[in-house]
């Protein structure tokens, strides 16, 4: 579904970035994996020695914006046009109302919703024609949550950011989509013990009594949704998105 396609990812050293990744690889993608963490893009890289010769690394903060803004230039060095974005990076942190200070303020919006911006704004001319970028927002973002004002106010920021890049003359005169996947509860670190699986005691109830399937949602099954807005199989598809959350926000 990807074969001989450049793509993008941040956030692909853990969760569901890192199956994604898997994903891409299995369907013949080259994948390019942007993190801050060496230590964890060197151990992606040992963990797919299969694909040694289709992933790349780029080290780098994606909270330091003055180093974000080079990213058009290390990808020039190495001579790379590219064909996806699945900007999946981001962080939960949850304070509330009444406990926000400026500081979770500003690294919220800078990682969540300033690094995609602008790492499509500096990628964008590396992109070749009808090319797709794929932004991770949440299911939530869509209900609201009280408690957790701006993790979600966030998530519903990339949503519109989304739609109104996907609407520029300059993404449209290249072909290119721009969508979002939003995932449900998902099993990753944040929900779930990470040595057991166990999911978190403040979860159970909900996918109990809220989660119309009655289950969480594995790290795997929301890659394939990455998988199939980065593809030609959604080559009809922008400004949508593709939610995945067992009927939680929809039923």
């Amino acid at each position: 579904m990807l074969s001989n396609k450049t793509i993008v990812v941040t956030g692909g050293t853990s969760g569901i970035g890192y199956d994604s990744v898997k994903l891409f690889l299995e369907n013949g993608a080259n994948v390019v994996v942007i993190g801050r963490s060496e230590k964890k893009l060197q151990q992606l890289v040992a963990d797919f020695p299969q694909f040694a010769k289709q992933v790349q690394t780029v080290l780098m903060d994606m909270e330091n914006t003055e180093e974000l803004l080079t990213i058009g230039d290390k990808f020039g060095e190495r001579n790379l046009t590219i064909d996806g974005i699945f900007a999946n990076a981001g962080i939960y942190e949850s304070p509330e109302l009444l406990d926000v200070a400026p500081a979770d303020f500003d690294k919220l919006f800078n990682v969540n919703i300033k690094a995609p911006f602008f790492l499509i704004q500096k990628l964008l001319p590396l992109m070749n024609p009808h090319g797709s970028i794929v932004l991770t927002s949440s299911a939530a973002q869509a209900l609201g949550h009280p408690g957790n004002p701006l993790y979600l106010a966030t998530k519903a920021g990339i949503r519109s950011l989304a739609r109104s890049i996907g609407g520029e003359k300059i993404v449209l005169d290249k072909g290119v989509r721009v969508n979002t996947l939003s995932p449900g509860v998902t099993r990753t670190s944040m929900t779930s013990n990470v040595e057991t699986g166990e999911v978190d005691e403040g979860l159970k109830d909900i996918i109990t009594n809220k989660i119309p399937l009655g289950r969480i949602g594995e790290t795997n099954e929301i890659a394939q949704g990455a998988l199939f807005l980065l593809s030609d199989n959604s080559s009809y598809i922008t400004g949508t998105d593709l939610v995945m959350d067992g009927g939680l926000s929809q039923i």
